[in-house]
């Protein structure tokens, strides 16, 4: 038997454009992808959402070069005081000034590059829980003189300035250490919190709630643990 051969069916695949909107409302995190609104996104990789359009990212030029080459900068600080300005960066073991864009080294052989730091009464203060804290003053760099009963001044890994005094965390504790009022430097006392409540995990930094929309007398004092208690005080002087 002799079988035609047939003749395929052929059909014309019909498409049509369509015009989406920029992704101006952002990155959408929350919805699933049939859920989102026009003008949602899934990633935006340098780009950045306008009431009306997207702008690229803009790059980014060389400002310094750190003294000493290796790891990447892990901490800028930036000192001010009146009219005085200028931006600290640590990185590799360093400390160094480059806000003229030129390194001027102020440390170095420095075991950890991640300081936590605040401007108090004229000076900036780092600490970084491996290292003795330090002390700048515009121009330079020394370590603290701080000290305390009990007290390794390299076991300091947080700080803050509140209502006149400045604060740390000691690491590994729940402790946070205090100075006298308006000091910069000297006697430090300790303040256990353990001994007010039964918290979990060690005390890992300190900040402030403000009720007032500023940095006033009615501030919070806010202590935070590992993990996950929070402890406000009202109160200015945590000897009373």
């Amino acid at each position: 038997m002799i079988r035609e051969p047939t003749q395929a069916i052929t059909r014309r695949q019909n498409s049509s454009a369509q015009q989406l909107p920029s992704p101006v409302n952002g990155v959408n995190a929350k919805d699933n992808f049939d859920q989102m609104q026009n003008g949602d996104a899934t990633e935006l990789i340098n780009w950045f959402p306008n009431e009306s359009y997207l702008e690229t990212r803009a790059g980014y030029m060389e400002f310094a070069t750190m003294s000493s080459v290796g790891d990447a900068v892990r901490t800028l600080a930036h000192y001010k005081f009146g009219d005085s300005s200028r931006l600290l960066a640590c990185g590799s073991g360093v400390i160094d000034d480059i806000t003229s864009g030129f390194p001027n080294n102020l440390a170095t052989g420095l075991l950890e590059d991640r300081w936590q730091y605040e401007n108090f009464g004229g000076r900036l203060f780092l600490v970084n829980g491996s290292d003795m804290p330090k002390d700048y003053n515009g121009s330079d760099l020394s370590d603290s003189q701080w000290h305390g009963n009990g007290i390794d001044p390299k076991n300091l890994i947080d700080i803050m300035a509140f209502k006149g005094r400045l604060f740390f965390v000691e690491k590994s504790s729940q402790s946070f250490w205090y100075g006298g009022l308006g000091n910069v430097t000297g006697e430090l006392t300790e303040f256990d919190l353990s001994l007010t409540g039964d918290f979990s995990g060690n005390l890992l930094t300190l900040t402030r709630i403000t009720q007032d929309g500023g940095a006033g007398i009615e501030d919070l004092f806010v202590a935070i643990f590992s993990e996950g208690d929070v402890v406000i005080y009202s109160g200015s002087d945590p000897g009373s």
